[in-house]
C-alpha cells in the first residue's frame, strides 16, 4: 500500500503489510491452481486410452492372480520419474493381465498430473498417416509424453511399413531418454533370440530400456468390470433363465450358473 506523503519523508512512500485482502488473494489464487490442475488431469485422462473401460483399472480392482507382476507395477508407479528412460514390458500369454496392469499404471500416474497415453502401433500410424503436414507434430507429441504405453505390440500387420513406424516410436523414445511400457505375447526369451532384422532392431531397443515381467495365468477379468457384467445381467436376466453364466477352469472344464447374479466377481468369465 502506498502511505500519504508527510513533510520530511521521501515522495515514494510504499510499505508491505499483510492485510486481509492479500489472504484472500492467496487464496483465490490457490483455488484457481487446483482448480487447472484438475481440469488437466481430467482432460488428459479423456485423451489417455484407447477406450472408457480402461479408466476402471485400478490397483484396488486388481484381483491379484500374478501378484509378484502387480507388485512391479506398483513399484513402477510409486517411483515413477519421467527422467528416468527405464520401463516395463510385460509379457505373457492373452488373458495374463497385461493391458490390465499397464492401464493401473497410467491411471495411477494420471492422478498425480503426468502426461500418459495408452495405445498401440496401429492407431499411431492411423494418427500420423491422417494428415501429411500433421505427422511431425504428432510424433513429437508422442516423444514428449511423461510415459508412452504401447500395447498388445507385434499383434499389428507385420509389414516393412507397420514394422518401420514401430521402430520409429520406440527408437525416439529411446533417444530421447523417455520411459515407456509394453506389453506382447512374445516372450523374452523368443526377443533375445528373434533373427528377422526388422523385429530385431525393435526388441534390442526394448530388452535395453524395459525391466521384463513375464506375466502367466488363465484369462481374467477385473472386478470392475466383472460387476458392471452383472449390474447388465440385472437388466435382462428372467423366470425363464435366458441369461447364462459360464466358468471357464481349464480345456474342456465348465461351470453353468444359470441367470444366477449373486456369485462372486471372480467366478464370472463369460455371459
Amino acid at each position: 500500500i502506498k502511505l500519504p506523503t508527510l513533510p520530511g519523508t521521501p515522495s515514494s512512500n510504499w510499505k508491505v503489510v499483510n492485510c486481509a485482502c492479500s489472504h484472500e488473494l492467496e487464496a483465490r489464487v490457490a483455488r484457481e491452481a487446483a482448480r487447472v490442475y484438475s481440469m488437466s488431469i481430467e482432460r488428459n485422462t479423456k485423451t489417455a486410452f484407447p477406450h472408457a473401460d480402461y479408466k476402471h483399472m485400478t490397483f484396488d480392482a486388481d484381483d491379484m492372480k500374478n501378484p509378484c507382476a502387480t507388485e512391479y507395477a506398483r513399484r513402477f508407479a510409486e517411483t515413477f520419474n519421467p527422467e528416468n528412460s527405464m520401463g516395463l514390458v510385460f509379457c505373457g500369454e492373452r488373458g495374463a493381465g497385461k493391458t490390465f496392469l499397464s492401464a493401473c499404471i497410467a491411471n495411477d500416474l494420471l492422478k498425480r498430473g503426468f502426461s500418459v497415453e495408452m495405445t498401440n502401433i496401429t492407431r499411431i500410424s492411423q494418427a500420423v498417416d491422417a494428415t501429411f503436414d500433421g505427422r511431425a507434430a504428432e510424433i513429437k507429441r508422442l516423444m514428449q509424453l511423461d510415459l508412452l504405453i504401447l500395447d498388445d505390440l507385434g499383434t499389428e500387420r507385420g509389414t516393412e511399413y507397420m514394422m518401420e513406424h514401430a521402430f520409429n516410436i520406440i527408437d525416439g523414445r529411446y533417444k530421447a531418454n523417455k520411459p515407456m511400457i509394453i506389453s506382447t505375447n512374445v516372450t523374452f526369451e523368443e526377443m533375445s533370440i528373434e533373427t528377422d532384422l526388422a523385429k530385431g532392431r525393435i526388441y534390442d531397443r526394448i530388452i535395453e530400456k524395459c525391466f521384463p515381467v513375464e506375466m502367466r495365468g488363465n484369462r481374467r477379468l477385473n472386478i470392475a468390470v466383472a460387476n458392471r457384467m452383472k449390474e447388465g445381467i440385472k437388466q435382462y436376466a428372467s423366470e425363464e433363465d435366458s441369461i447364462r453364466i459360464y466358468k471357464i477352469h481349464g480345456k474342456n472344464q465348465v461351470t453353468c450358473y444359470g441367470n444366477c447374479i449373486s456369485i462372486e466377481p471372480k467366478e464370472i468369465i463369460i455371459i
